[in-house]
C-alpha cells in the first residue's frame, strides 16, 4: 500500500499526514482496494518493488479528476474522500475484471459529477436517485446519477451501482481487527507508518 500512499499524497496536494491517517483508518476492504488498484501501471510486467499485487493482468484504472475530489472533498474529510475513491475503483473493476490479455491497457473513469461535491452530498444523493458508474466505451466510463425509476430498464452489464454510504462494521476501524487473504493489516499499518 506504500504506492497508494505516495500517489494519494501527490493527488491531494494538501495535508499529507491527514491523508496517511485517513488511509490507515479505512475499513480493510477499502484499504485493500486502494492498495491494489493504485499499484497497477497499465504496462505488462511492470511492477513496483514495494507493492503486493499480482502483475501481468489489467486493465489499470485511471480515475480522471481523482485529484480534484481529494483536494475538494478531502480537505474537510480525507477519510470520507478516500472511501469514495475506493468505491469508484470497486465499481469500475466490476465493469473491467482483471484479465491477462488486458495487462497493457488502461481505462479512464471520469468523476466530473463528484469533483465539486462534499462527501456528505456524495454519500446521500438527491431523493429518487442513485450513483452509478457507466461504461461508455471499451476504455471509458463515467460516474453519474441515475433515477430510480430507470433501474428496471438499465443494462447492468454497462452500469454498476455505487454505494458511497456503505455501513461499516465497527471492528473494522480497529487496527489489526482482521487478517486479509493477501496481507495482514498490522503488518501493512507498520509499513504505512514508516512513510510518514
Amino acid at each position: 500500500a506504500s504506492i497508494a500512499q505516495l500517489r494519494l499524497v501527490l493527488m491531494a496536494q494538501g495535508d499529507s499526514a491527514a491523508f496517511v491517517q485517513g488511509l490507515m483508518d479505512l475499513p480493510e476492504e477499502d484499504l485493500h482496494i486502494l492498495a491494489e488498484e493504485m499499484a497497477y501501471t497499465g504496462i505488462a510486467d511492470q511492477s513496483y518493488s514495494r507493492d503486493f499485487v499480482v502483475h501481468g493482468r489489467g486493465p489499470a484504472i485511471m480515475v480522471y479528476y481523482g485529484p480534484a475530489l481529494l483536494q475538494r472533498a478531502g480537505k474537510k474529510d480525507p477519510r470520507g474522500a478516500l472511501k469514495i475513491l475506493a468505491e469508484v475503483y470497486r465499481g469500475a473493476r466490476e465493469l473491467w475484471p482483471l484479465r491477462e490479455e488486458l495487462a497493457d491497457k488502461t481505462v479512464t473513469v471520469r468523476i466530473d459529477a463528484l469533483k465539486e461535491l462534499e462527501t456528505s452530498a456524495i454519500a446521500f444523493p438527491d431523493s429518487g436517485y442513485v450513483w452509478v458508474v457507466q461504461k461508455t466505451s471499451g476504455r471509458d466510463a463515467m460516474v453519474k446519477t441515475l433515477a430510480l425509476s430507470l433501474l428496471d430498464s438499465t443494462d447492468f452489464t454497462t452500469h454498476k451501482i455505487l454505494t458511497f454510504n456503505r455501513m461499516e462494521n465497527p471492528t473494522e476501524k480497529k487496527k489489526g481487527a482482521k487478517t486479509s487473504r493477501l496481507f495482514a493489516r498490522p503488518m501493512l499499518l507498520r509499513r504505512l507508518s514508516s512513510f510518514k
